[in-house]
């Protein structure tokens, strides 16, 4: 999961960083206040 992240930021994509933010939202719910943040960025 981390390593997902770290590599989505290593290539600088923000689709690759929203599919990592969605996918830690989808495993941690308490973390859905920022969904927000991930809807900041056109869908693929």
């Amino acid at each position: 999961m981390i390593i997902l992240i770290l590599i989505a930021f290593n290539l600088a994509s923000p689709v690759a960083i929203v599919i990592a933010i969605k996918e830690v939202l989808s495993k941690f719910p308490m973390f859905t206040a920022a969904a927000p943040a991930a809807r900041a960025f056109p869908a693929p």
